[in-house]
């Protein structure tokens, strides 16, 4: 299993207190694997403006160096911004071009509705489990 980590510091200063600094981080490690033929990420974390670029550079990165089915696992992701949208869509395309599929699994409530409302669900594959979502890209 390979894996990846992306950590983004901001560096801010404390409104109340001069002179009080704090820093925010934003995480999101990313997993993958080769499971049946089939490429499954698994990132985990936020998948937002200040992630979403290392995301799209591991999972477009693996798909042309080894064009297959592929699986987005979101059973680890808490969050996702119209960046990380913008991610999913340009993977489908390149799926789509390539005649594999591409399917995402694992999300929670909210980040489905993010999906269902942007429109996602009538161009991307969206299943409820792994299984579910093997099955849609191998048959």
């Amino acid at each position: 299993m390979d894996f990846a980590r992306t950590l983004c510091h901001k560096y801010r200063e404390g409104a109340d207190a001069p002179g009080w600094n704090e820093e925010e981080t934003w995480m999101l490690d990313t997993a993958s694997e080769t499971v049946s033929g089939v490429l499954i990420v698994r990132p985990k974390g936020r998948i937002d403006s200040k992630t979403a670029r290392d995301f799209e550079e591991i999972l477009i990165g693996k798909l042309n160096t080894a064009p297959s089915p592929a699986l987005v696992d979101f059973t680890g992701v808490d969050y996702i911004s119209s960046a990380g949208l913008r991610v999913l869509l340009m993977a489908g395309k390149f799926c789509s071009k390539g005649g594999v599929g591409f399917a995402m699994f694992g999300m929670n409530p909210h980040i489905r509705e993010v999906i269902a409302i942007s429109g996602f669900l009538q161009i991307l594959t969206l299943k409820d489990t792994e299984q579910e979502a093997l099955a849609a890209v191998q048959g």
